[in-house]
This record gives structure tokens, sequence and C-alpha cells, in this order.
């Protein structure tokens, strides 16, 4: 790897390391809106940050989800993106700056850990091997896109991260204990990466059973004990919210309530489409370098346990993700090796016939290597270009905060009222967008009636009493000649009549 490093002293570079970090702040800024999947964990932030002690402000209260979720996550967020809104509030900022900076601040986090790991690769393989790690994380779509969003699965990953960094530096002991706390706290079903993980570990005789299992056990009691005790005051109910996730989706089924797959849906569908390029890359790692056999063995492990489970999702396997591009860094390091020229002692040495199959290895290699990189480069853009025009309802409330009345009567506060609809509310509107003073915002479900309301964000595009003052598209699908996002009218703005005719008589 040394002899790599030296050939193509650009992966060792600091550009090239810095590549995961950069990607990860520019799908963030690209896409700075949220889905429903991230609503509790980012409107937790936003109340952390903006009521504090007031729990009866709390959103959670109104709309607590299907299942309950640990507010320690959004604590430590909140705790670091402090800055930002006391900056916002003294600056008037729109409140999706606070929202943008507590998700860059959690970006930066995974950011750091797979830094961490980066550097486990170039002391285990070499510098060469590392900077192609890097290469390969910035190049994909999913782990840069998720790694700053409000995900109990994102949260966790920092953990899983640090895992894989131990283990590749040898702390076997450490790598086992640093999953205990997302297992208590945020993702009970990383017991299925600890576990595969662990049996390993203890098969090579580098861990010692009942001294890690009980370091496992005391340190596992003390986070319940957290979780329980912090968790149960947010909630206004005894509860460990790891508890009730796995009482729902184990004993009673109803994940399964979301969708179905077959079992081989993570191998035939959400890998290839996370790993791009990396999946081939992983498979000649693992052929051609013995030590990253156990890099694929484990996250496969992992994900074919986790397959047994009904409902599944991309993100619930996002921890596979860094430890099969640390297998695909080597099997890019193995091909460049073989793309790279002979020494010319070496070639002096060689019959013709040996050196055309040299050259042939050679353009193979390169070929092969372009193709990879070129193919996961423009799946990667395009799965932006998609991701940008999938969150309509937030485009749609901004939209309504330029259509508004303004003037002096809607200059005061709360002079209008808004309705935000759950298809808008799942499609980006969070609170830190909903900052307009001349508004009061309802997401009320039941019982709600349009005539209470001046405005609508909903995906009803007629309302009897209200005019239509803006459509907003939605994504429908990529079309590939000409090359554009096809887009399909999706979330809708209207105002009454009777706000619509004072503006037109100028009465607001």
């Amino acid at each position: 790897m040394d002899e790599l490093s030296s050939r193509a002293p650009i992966l060792a570079s600091a550009g090239v390391r810095a590549l995961p970090l950069c990607a990860i702040v520019a799908h963030a800024l690209l896409c700075p809106y949220t889905k429903v999947e991230e609503s509790f964990n980012l409107q937790a932030v936003h109340d952390l940050l903006y009521h504090g002690a007031r729990l009866g402000s709390y959103d959670h209260l109104e709309f607590p989800g299907v299942v309950p979720r640990t507010f320690l996550a959004p604590i430590a967020l909140a705790a670091v993106a402090l800055p930002a809104a006391l900056a916002q509030r003294a600056l008037g900022l729109s409140g999706l700056w606070v929202q943008l900076a507590a998700r860059l601040c959690l970006g930066g986090a995974n950011a750091t850990t797979l830094a961490r790991v980066r550097r486990g690769v170039d002391a285990r393989f070499g510098r060469a091997a590392g900077g192609l790690f890097a290469l390969v994380c910035a190049c994909q779509f999913h782990l840069p896109f998720y790694a700053s969003r409000t995900l109990p699965n994102t949260f966790a990953l920092i953990f899983t991260n640090l895992s894989l960094a131990l283990w590749l530096d040898g702390a076997a002991e450490r790598a086992l204990l640093v999953l205990v706390p997302p297992i208590i706290c945020l993702r009970a079903e990383l017991l299925l990466l600890l576990a595969p993980l662990g049996l390993l570990l203890l098969a090579q005789g580098r861990v010692r059973f009942w001294h890690v299992v009980r370091r496992g056990v005391a340190l596992g009691l003390a986070l319940l004990a957290l979780s329980v005790a912090v968790d149960s005051l947010f909630w206004r109910r005894l509860l460990w919210p790891e508890g009730d996730v796995l009482h729902f989706n184990l004993y009673l089924g109803q994940s399964s309530r979301w969708g179905t797959a077959p079992a081989h849906w993570y191998f035939s569908s959400a890998l290839p489409r996370a790993l791009l390029g990396a999946a081939p890359l992983a498979l000649v790692g693992a052929l051609c370098e013995r030590r990253a056999r156990a890099l694929v063995g484990v996250p496969c492990a992992f994900v074919c346990a986790f397959s047994l489970l009904p409902h599944k999702e991309l993100r619930f396997v996002l921890y596979a993700l860094p430890p099969l591009n640390v297998a695909a860094a080597l099997g890019a390091a193995h091909l460049l090796r073989l793309a790279a020229p002979p020494a010319a002692k070496a070639d002096a040495r060689r019959g013709a016939s040996a050196l055309r199959a040299h050259a042939a290895r050679r353009w193979c290699a390169t070929l092969a290597l372009l193709a990879v990189a070129c193919g996961s480069c423009a799946v990667t853009l395009a799965s932006v270009a998609a991701s940008r025009a999938n969150y309509p309802g937030a485009h749609a409330l901004r939209a309504l905060h330029r259509a508004a009345p303004t003037g002096e009567a809607a200059a005061r506060a709360h002079c209008c009222r808004a309705h935000i609809d759950a298809a808008a509310a799942m499609t980006g509107v969070s609170l830190f967008l909903q900052d307009d003073p001349r508004f009061a915002y309802s997401k009320a479900e039941r019982g709600a009636v349009a005539a209470e309301y001046t405005h609508l964000v909903t995906a009803r595009p007629r309302v009897d009493g209200f005019v239509l003052l803006h459509a907003e598209g939605g994504f429908e699908r990529l079309q590939a000649w000409p090359p554009h996002v096809r887009l399909v009218p999706t979330i809708f703005v209207h105002e009454s009549k009777r706000v619509a005719s004072l503006r037109a008589r100028g009465g607001i």
C-alpha cells in the first residue's frame, strides 16, 4: 500500500480526505428540508431551543407519532446548535438557518467519525486505501445524504462508525462496548450487528467473553436508567422508548402496516442502490484481500438477520455501508496496482507476450475504475436532482410567505391563520419554517374546518370558498431525454375569498 501511495500521492492529499465532509455539507445545502421520518427529532430540537422548560408547548405531546422516541439525541443536538438559535434571534434570520445549522452539526459528527474510520484504514491498509475510502463515500448518494438527517438511524451511525474505527485499530472490546448506547437508546436492532462482530472477535481470541459481558451489562443498565429518567420526564409517563419500539415492532408485529418487502430486498435493491460502484469493488476487495473478508462478512450477516423482518427501508441498514466501503477501497487499491505501469527494470526483463498481457490488465483495470467512478457520480447527481424536488410542502409554505398579505394591518402578529395538512407536513414543513409573524399556524387533523382559516397549504387542488395562490410541483420521475426532473402539482396554497377580496380592494 505504501508503494501505491507514492505512485498516487493525490490519494493521500488533504483535499481527497475532506471529500466526505464536503459531500455531506453539499447534500444538506442542496436539500435543506426534511421528511416525516425525521420530524420527531427535528421538532424536538426546535422545542428544546425555543420552548426550553415549557414542556406543555412541545410538539410531541400533540403529535406523538406511532412510537415514542428518546429525547437524549435531540438534547445533545440542541446543545450544539444553541449558538445558531441565539444568532438567529439576534439577527432576525429565518428559522430555516437554525434547522440547517442543526443538520450540519449532525452531519459534521458523522463526517468526523468517517474521518476516524479513514485514519484506521490509513494505519492498517495504507494512506492510499484511506484516500480511496474517502473517495468512495463521497461519490455515493445515500450515505452523505442521510448523514445530516435527524433520523434515529443517523444518530446511531455515529456510534457504528466509531465501532468500525476501533475494530480497525485493534481495540476489540471498545468496538463492542461503543455499540451499547445506540442499542439501549436509539436503535435496539443494532444488537443484530453487535452479535456477528462479537462472535468474530471472540473466535479470534481478541475479547474475553465474560469480561466484556459484565462491562456491557453495567453500561447498558446505566444508560437504561438515564433514558427512563429523561424520557419519562418529557413524555409525562414512565417510559423506555426503545422498549416500546421493540414491543410494537417485534411482539405486536405492527411495522408491516407500513409495507413489506421480500427477504432478498436489501441485497437485490437497497444495498446496490446505496453502494453503487462500491458493490463490485467490495467484491473485488473480498476476493483479493484476505483482511477485507470480515469487513464484508459482518455487515452482510447483520443485513441477513435484519431481512427476516417484513418491513424494510434502506435507512435501516445504513450502518452496513462504511465497512463495505472500506472493502471497496481495498478492491479499488488492488485495481490501481494492476493499472500502475511496471518499473523500468521489470519491463526490461519481461518478454513481449508478458508485456502485452500486463498492458491488457492495466487497460481493463483502468477502464473498470473509470466506469465505476463515472457511473456512481452520474447516479448520485440524478438522485440529488430528484431529491431537491421531493419536498413540495416546504416549498409551498415558503411560497405562501412570499404571497401573503403585506402592509400595516398584515404586519401585526397573527393577522392570518394558516392550516397545514398532513401531506404538506410530511413533505418538508417543520416548526423551524413556521416563523412568519403574520401567521398563526395549525396542523390540526381532526375537526379542522377550512372556513376557520385564511390560508391553506394542502394536497387538495380546489377548496370551496378559497382561491388558488400557488401550485407546488413534486417529484414524479426522472426523464432521460432531454434529461430533467418531471414534476406534477402536489401541494397547493389557497387563500380565502374574503382575504383575497380585501387584498383586491387594498384593505390589506
